[in-house]
């Protein structure tokens, strides 16, 4: 994004004509500079104060007049202010940032991936297989008296109707692919959330004493009670076992490990011959780099970076390039791959899914990397500035 487009930008979200894309990419903008609070310490105060006064009326119509959408957060006045002072850092000293991303757009545009263009696949216990468009609502199947249909939202429900004489647990199979999240209301009314680049096998009906189901990536539970039948989450080698509780498990196969983070409830958690109980607040890392099973149990930092991709962004607290970068391998289904030293740079701050890949990278801009892309791989280089 450059001087003209931030300005153009900036004028639209005032008049409240903004797009959806457009008002993100001000946030994500607002949301790195709010992270970096000294980055206009080389900026003329004199300057800085004379923008501030220049737009402060029209800050001040804008908020009045703008009605923004509820599915994105109010900019109050001061955090209007901070964004002149952002523009002013743009047009000051942001000069090498912002004619790069103009290099961006002009040689990588070709090959740029916007999220939410592929389908879901759903396997029948069968093995037929079906793909689901998120776009599309109505009834996919009946199967086994029960009934799965999509609603609205990236939802597929599972409703059963009249218990079966059939006792047979019989499975389906989700593939969530990349740039999509989706939500599963299993037969029990448990909920389960699946990140891009996940899967899960579960029951289409629960007849059995136990509810178990098998997970590949990363998901969000909240767990219906059933004091008679344990729910029991199977991932990577470690077992989750609970009766009724909200939880968060990433088990990816490119991860060093399994994360499981309790956000109400306790969990029992089982890998070989080990055991260990989770309480409300705590996670756990599994190592699945070692032949011993060990749980490592610590308290959750940051409890908005755990679910913040259920709820549509990539939230980081000083996080490196690796991964970042394997957040958006996943979402946006490219390959990364690095030449030389890999960059020692961090990141904090949040960046909504819903925008592009080169408008994600544009953000990363502020570390400075080295990026060359083409059709199916990002490729990032220690040729940097220092």
């Amino acid at each position: 994004m450059d001087e003209i487009q931030f300005r153009q930008i900036l004028k639209k979200y005032l008049k409240g004509e903004a797009s959806q894309a457009e008002i993100e990419l001000l946030h994500a903008y607002y949301d790195l500079f709010e992270q970096k609070p000294d980055a206009s310490a080389n900026v003329n105060q004199d300057e800085l104060d004379r923008i501030k006064n220049e737009i402060r009326d029209t800050v001040d119509r804008g908020i009045i007049n703008h009605k923004p959408s509820l599915s994105y957060r109010v900019i109050n006045k001061n955090q209007w202010l901070k964004i002149a002072a952002l523009f002013l850092v743009l047009v000051s000293v942001g000069v090498y940032a912002l004619t790069r991303h103009r290099s961006l757009q002009e040689q990588y545009a070709q090959y740029d991936i916007k999220p939410g263009t592929h389908k879901i696949t759903l396997t029948l216990s069968n093995g037929e297989k079906l793909e689901i468009d998120p776009n599309k609502q109505g009834q996919i199947v009946s199967q086994q008296n029960t009934s799965v249909r999509q609603q609205k939202g990236n939802q597929l429900i599972y409703s059963p109707g009249v218990a079966l004489a059939d006792s047979v647990v019989r499975y389906n199979n989700i593939d969530v692919p990349g740039g999509l999240s989706y939500q599963l209301v299993l037969a029990d009314g448990s909920k389960v959330y699946l990140n891009a680049g996940s899967s899960l096998r579960y029951p289409v009906s629960f007849s059995a004493d136990t509810r178990t189901v098998e997970l590949s990536g990363e998901a969000y539970f909240e767990v219906a009670h059933d004091a008679h039948k344990p729910f029991i989450v199977k991932a990577s080698g470690q077992q989750i076992k609970v009766l009724g509780t909200h939880f968060n498990v990433k088990a990816y196969a490119d991860e060093p490990g399994i994360k499981t983070s309790l956000l109400s409830g306790s969990v029992q958690l089982a890998a070989g011959n080990q055991t260990a109980m989770l309480k409300l607040g705590e996670e756990s890392f599994l190592s699945t780099n070692r032949g011993q099973a060990d749980f490592k149990i610590s308290l959750i930092e940051d409890l908005e970076e755990i679910v913040a991709w259920k709820n549509g962004y990539f939230q980081y607290d000083n996080a490196d390039l690796k991964t970042i970068m394997a957040d958006f391998s996943r979402w946006y289904g490219i390959k990364v791959k690095y030449e030389g030293k890999i960059p020692k740079r961090t990141f904090s701050g949040a960046i909504h899914k819903n925008l592009s890949l080169l408008q994600a990278l544009d953000i990363l801009d502020y570390t400075d990397l080295h990026i060359k892309l083409n059709e199916d791989q990002l490729v990032i280089s220690d040729n940097y500035i220092n």
